[in-house]
């Protein structure tokens, strides 16, 4: 419905949280509360389903729906857990180890950076000199352990303690 409203001219966008590109409904059947997301995680065909979207513009942009929660909300029964998972600290090693090689990494970035930025009328910084920094530094081909060590926000909730990742966000640099 998206596809068709933008074919013919309807000005709407559209957006995607990062793990719904590529954690699909399967990681239910444990119970793990950290999957108790929404939206919910979806079948393979969703998945696949919202690629295509990111490939061909349909879906505009894709968000780390940084959802933290307290312990109390999430480590307990799944039926009354709270909804949501942290995705600042993994979103992008996530999504350039699960999507990247399926778009490619230019229009990742593109996605992750310029795209909301225009979509919202916002400045899209430029590399030159005299301007300020706005830079995220990061290796792509870095493979690494997301580890408790790696999260910076007060919440920890979040399945993927302990997933293998490639591309390491390494800093940022403002001002």
């Amino acid at each position: 419905m998206i596809r068709e409203a933008k074919a013919a001219g309807l000005k709407i966008t559209a957006g995607v949280n990062f793990y719904n590109l590529f954690q699909t409904d399967e990681a239910l059947k444990g119970f793990d509360s950290n999957f108790k997301v929404s939206p919910p995680l979806r079948t393979q065909a969703d998945v696949d389903a919202l690629v295509d979207g990111l490939k061909d513009g349909t879906i505009d942009i894709v968000n780390a729906d940084h959802n933290p929660e307290n312990i109390e909300h999430k480590d307990v029964e799944f039926d009354f857990a709270a909804y949501g998972m942290i995705g600042f600290e993994v979103a992008f090693a996530a999504l350039n180890t699960h999507v990247a090689p399926k778009i490619g990494l230019d229009k990742l970035i593109a996605i992750l950076t310029e795209k909301p930025r225009k979509l919202f009328a916002r400045e899209v910084p430029q590399l030159e000199e005299g301007a300020k920094a706005n830079l995220t530094l990061f290796n792509p081909t870095e493979k690494f352990t997301f580890e408790k060590a790696n999260i910076r926000s007060k919440s920890k909730n979040t399945p993927y303690i302990g997933a293998e990742f490639t591309g390491k966000v390494i800093g940022t640099v403002r001002g």
